[in-house]
């Protein structure tokens, strides 16, 4: 069975605070999730979640074993979908910090049969960059929808998503604006030719010693990472020069890491 499953995290741990779940039969599960990592005021301003209610939310043991019982992993194995590269990062980290057995298999289930619909949603739509999750929504339902970033409302959203999809053909016609690759074209217009081949290198990026993803060029590595800021006027106002030092920068000193990863910059010859 598909199921559609979001949820949010912390800021700079990855320690997950709530997780939502729909069940392609219209099922619903969602929790709180009282995590250990500390809750900043950013995480409160975007999910609302405060450190309170999340101290008296149920362990993440609970939560994700009760989440093992609500699939009924024992008589149907189950197929995840999410949104965006950043659910893999938080259920690994969750699944390294798990003490219960039924729990971690829970984890290990969605870590190993996650699948990002938002790649299937640039191949419908013929995108060459990410969409929003929101706005993708709003134009199958006509809505103007807010965004809350509460983990249930994000995979109800996915549901209607990956529906609507499934009836149609290829809609090539919608989001023109997102036709134009923008990291190419802040490439092309910030970045002068003699600094570009400078940076002939493949790049692997790192977290506890172990390698996250590796990327055949350096100017992937920080498409990746310019892909990381959330889509508005922090983006387009973003400089690619800046980010490419921050990389650089990281792999130069390996006492310093960029968005919490290490970085490895290896010349090719």
């Amino acid at each position: 069975m598909n199921y559609f499953i979001d949820f949010e995290a912390t800021q700079f741990s990855n320690g997950i605070i709530s997780v939502g779940c729909v069940s392609e039969d219209g099922r619903i599960f969602y929790s709180i999730v009282n995590t250990k990592h500390k809750i900043t005021s950013f995480i409160t301003n975007l999910t609302g979640l405060t450190a309170a209610e999340i101290k008296e939310a149920p362990e993440p043991e609970e939560v994700f074993s009760n989440l093992y019982d609500w699939c009924e992993i024992e008589n149907d194995m189950p197929h995840f979908f999410c949104y965006g590269n950043c659910d893999k990062d938080f259920v690994r980290r969750n699944f390294l910090e798990c003490k219960n057995f039924k729990a971690a298999s829970m984890l290990a289930y969605i870590f190993t049969d996650m699948e990002d619909l938002s790649k299937k949603v640039k191949m419908h739509f013929g995108l060459c960059q990410n969409i929003g999750l929101k706005k993708v929504y709003n134009y199958y339902t006509g809505e103007n929808t807010i965004q809350q970033h509460n983990a249930l409302e994000d995979a109800e959203m996915l549901k209607v998503i990956y529906e609507n999809m499934n009836k149609k053909d290829p809609e090539f016609e919608a989001f023109p604006e997102y036709k134009q690759n923008q990291f190419n074209n802040k490439v092309e217009t910030q970045v002068p030719n003699s600094i570009e081949k400078e940076y002939n290198c493949t790049v692997t990026r790192m977290k506890n010693g172990k390698v996250i993803e590796y990327y055949p060029t350096f100017w992937a590595a920080v498409q990746w990472a310019y892909e990381q800021i959330p889509e508005g006027p922090e983006r387009e106002k973003t400089n690619i020069k800046n980010i490419a030092k921050e990389i650089r920068k990281a792999a130069n000193d390996h006492t310093k890491k960029y968005r919490n990863f290490k970085w490895i910059m290896t010349p090719n010859n």
